[in-house]
Parts: structure tokens; C-alpha cells; sequence
């Protein structure tokens, strides 16, 4: 894969967090990717869904991991739609996916207890 279609892949934006913990870690470069490591996690409540985090309107974004701690959880952009992954684990992308800016992400539990799901990415520059 060329750099420029990677570049044209990663139209994307800078994190916005609904009610969810985030956190931010240290610069990144690799993959043809530059940016900031960023993980959102939220508590979903039972048999409902939580949106986690949106995408960055200024910035690029590309996610690179998204853990679930039941199984049958699914993680879904607003206009993406679903994101597939492992059921009860994490699942990692290589070398991630490019979301569009401002794209909502939510999880779905449909188990009868809360359940946690965190997702990781890269706000590129």
C-alpha cells in the first residue's frame, strides 16, 4: 500500500469523549502513522450500549484495538457500522482502522451484567 493512499485513508478527526475515561500516552512512529496513543473505556450497562468515545473532527484517527470483558459485546461506528472483533477478549487491527471524523462509537452488551469495553487508537498527525 502506497503512503498517499494511506494518507488518503486516515480522513479522519481528534478525540471527543462522551461519559468515559480516557487517557493519553506517548507519540507514536511507525506504520506510516504519526500521532498520539489515546484509550477511551466505558461501563456498559446490561443489555444496553454506551458510546465510548468520537473521532476527532481536526485530526486524523485510526483504531488499533478494541477489548470487551463478555462476550457477544460489538462495537459499532454511527455511519461505519459494526467493527468486527473477538467476543470476550481484544481484538487488535494491523494497521488499524480508519474511522471518519467525528464518527460516534458505541458498544452493545447484550449479556444480563455490566460489561467493560475500551478502545485504543492513534489521533495521527
Amino acid at each position: 500500500m502506497t503512503k498517499s493512499i494511506v494518507v488518503a485513508a486516515l480522513v479522519f478527526g481528534s478525540l471527543t469523549l462522551f461519559d468515559a475515561r480516557s487517557a493519553e500516552a506517548q507519540r507514536l512512529t511507525g506504520l506510516g502513522m504519526r500521532g498520539t496513543v489515546n484509550s477511551a473505556s466505558v461501563a456498559v450497562p446490561a443489555t444496553g450500549e454506551a458510546a465510548v468515545l468520537t473521532t476527532p473532527v481536526e485530526r486524523p484517527f485510526v483504531l488499533t484495538q478494541v477489548c470487551f470483558d463478555a462476550g457477544g459485546m460489538v462495537l459499532s461506528g454511527a455511519t461505519f457500522g459494526v467493527i468486527p472483533g473477538d467476543m470476550g477478549t481484544c481484538t487488535t487491527y494491523h494497521p488499524g482502522i480508519a474511522l471518519p471524523r467525528g464518527e460516534t462509537l458505541t458498544c452493545q452488551n447484550p449479556n444480563g451484567v455490566v460489561a467493560n469495553c475500551m478502545v485504543t487508537g492513534v489521533v495521527t498527525r
